[in-house]
């Protein structure tokens, strides 16, 4: 009896401190062929207001038993910070900018045994366009072990993004949103 209660204490003491794991994202990384598309667009600046989530969409995510995968700021602060790095280095980020850009992450969940992000972003502007982009990315490298597809899908989160932002910022549709208002 006292064998089984060192066990069960023992797999309890290490499921909990596993659960106490986090799975930082790395920092962003904004795409060259994204900025070359930016800078060739015969656009204004424009302005950026904070990226919101709705209720539903979490900071951050669990990954099975081994943690939680977190961005700094959450989720959103994460996009909205790599929004802004995509604009600025193409010079079309201006805070005194007439047309505004709000947006909204409407979906960020992962798999971690398929190493796969899906997202959901809709961007508005003030001219009173919006543009919704969805997309699923999968990572290459996969583990079955619990650890390691934490970490792989943390560290895929930067391109993840980066494919959702270069979906959008180079979308056709994209260029209605930086238009004057009539």
């Amino acid at each position: 009896m006292r064998k089984r209660s060192t066990i069960f204490l023992v797999t309890a003491a290490i499921t909990s401190l596993s659960a106490c794991i986090t799975y930082n994202t790395p920092d962003y990384q904004s795409s060259a062929d994204t900025l070359l598309h930016l800078q060739q667009l015969n656009v204004a600046p424009v302005a950026v207001a904070a990226i919101s989530r709705p209720s539903g969409v979490k900071d951050d995510l669990q990954c099975q038993t081994q943690g939680r995968v977190k961005a700094p700021g959450g989720y959103a602060n994460y996009v909205d910070a790599a929004l802004r790095t995509e604009l600025a280095k193409a010079k079309l980020l201006d805070n005194n900018a007439a047309i505004q850009l709000t947006g909204s992450l409407q979906k960020m969940t992962f798999n971690s045994w398929n190493n796969s992000w899906q997202m959901a972003l809709e961007l508005s502007s003030s001219n009173g366009q919006k543009l919704k982009t969805e997309t699923t990315y999968r990572g290459e490298a996969l583990s079955l072990e619990e650890e390691t597809s934490c970490h792989l899908v943390a560290q895929s989160m930067s391109v993840a993004v980066q494919q959702l932002l270069q979906q959008a910022l180079t979308s056709d549709d994209f260029t209605t949103l930086l238009q004057p208002i009539p």
